[in-house]
């Protein structure tokens, strides 16, 4: 069953973060996480930020929890990897990897 991500309105956490009073705070699903991340081509990489930017674009919300997809991605990223034995586009964040493609850290 496919988890649908929810918009909260803004909470004292979300104010840490700069969220003001009525701002829409989204809480994507697993798999919305997992979708972005397999749309990353080789020798391009994707960041927790760069993915919550799209999430926050899709969904017309002013901010995403950070730990929250970035706990989505790692999960992600290690399912993918149980799956199959080649490199998924989320195993590329590591430093020595990056480097080795061309990247500069």
């Amino acid at each position: 069953m496919k988890k649908v991500p929810q918009i909260k309105q803004n909470g004292k956490i979300a104010r840490k973060w700069g969220a003001k009073e009525g701002d829409k705070l989204l809480i994507p699903s697993p798999s919305e996480v997992n979708e972005i991340m397999k749309k990353v081509t080789e020798r391009k990489l994707i960041t927790i930020n760069e993915i919550r930017a799209i999430l926050v674009k899709k969904h017309n919300a002013t901010i995403t929890r950070q730990l929250t997809t970035g706990i989505f991605a790692r999960i992600s990223a290690e399912a993918e990897g149980a799956r199959r034995e080649e490199m998924y586009p989320v195993e590329r964040n590591s430093k020595k990897l990056l480097e080795g493609e061309g990247h500069k850290i």
